[in-house]
């Protein structure tokens, strides 16, 4: 039996980058493919070329073709019509959740078979799991880069076909892969080498929210292990708040609301914050 084939979305950057090299290695026959999303208007710097440039580099050092599709017309019917509509109704929706949805897991899943993929694959931190016979979206190893949010339009019969190299690997571990085996030039790319600020999902004692709901909040929003979520459900108790976790400010505040609805949902007073991580 011969190789699979996968074929990488690749935008030239790190995350991307790092899952064509990670197939690679484990044995996959890999091909890349740069998606043009965006018509620059005439005039306009096209960042799209530079990408471009960037992701052939990549696929020069991998020595992994490169194929370069154009979806810049399904976007604009698909995701941008949309989004300005949407915002039109006063509604603030997320054009990102609808690109992953109607183009990098339709229009490039297409693609790919056209070219004789057996799978796709993308730079995202996410992970899928196999339950009683079928596929689920799950969450990364890295909770500050998690981005099952964006990935949750997305259905069972496209992931069945989706592969997420960086599933079990921090950004920290996917730049150290990047400066040891693809070189710096593909660091350069990458936003984030600055830290963010962080921060901490704080829970607030009350005298009412059974202990054991407490417990069960913290196994099931922050995959605390049954001890751990015990020893700091007592801290709440008899501290009067505990530290559930240490995120980056967009997913503390996502952990947080998510603590407070399902509070909410099941009659209870349970109240989380977040708060800036002091040194």
């Amino acid at each position: 039996m011969g190789k699979k084939t996968v074929v990488v979305g690749l935008s030239g950057g790190v995350d991307s980058s790092v899952s064509a090299y990670l197939l690679k290695e484990a044995g996959y026959d890999v091909k890349g493919l740069f998606m043009k999303n965006w018509q620059s208007e005439p005039g306009e710097v096209c960042t799209s070329e530079i990408d471009f440039k960037d992701a052939s580099k990549v696929c020069d050092k991998l020595n992994i073709p490169l194929h370069k599709a154009n979806f810049s017309d399904e976007y604009w019917d698909r995701v941008f019509t949309n989004f300005l509509s949407e915002h039109e109704k006063g509604r603030t929706p997320n054009p990102d959740v609808l690109c992953n949805r109607e183009i990098k897991f339709k229009s490039f899943l297409d693609y790919a078979f056209e070219i004789g993929a057996d799978f796709i694959a993308t730079g995202h931190y996410a992970k899928i799991i196999n339950k009683d016979g079928r596929k689920f979206l799950a969450r990364a190893k890295d909770i500050n880069k998690d981005q099952t949010y964006f990935l949750h339009e997305v259905s069972e019969k496209e992931f069945s076909k989706c592969l997420f190299p960086l599933e079990n690997l921090t950004k920290l571990e996917v730049r150290n892969i990047a400066s040891n085996d693809l070189g710096s030039a593909v660091l350069e790319k990458d936003p984030e080498l600055k830290e963010p600020p962080l921060y901490q999902v704080i829970l607030i004692n009350d005298d009412y929210t059974p202990m054991e709901f407490v417990v069960y909040v913290l196994q099931t929003v922050f995959n605390h292990t049954h001890e751990k979520s015990t020893q700091i459900m007592m801290a709440v108790h008899t501290k009067g708040k505990g530290v559930c976790g240490i995120f980056s400010k967009e997913i503390a505040e996502m952990m947080s609301y998510e603590v407070n609805n399902m509070a909410k949902h099941h009659n209870h007073p349970l109240l989380s914050e977040i708060e800036p991580l002091t040194d």
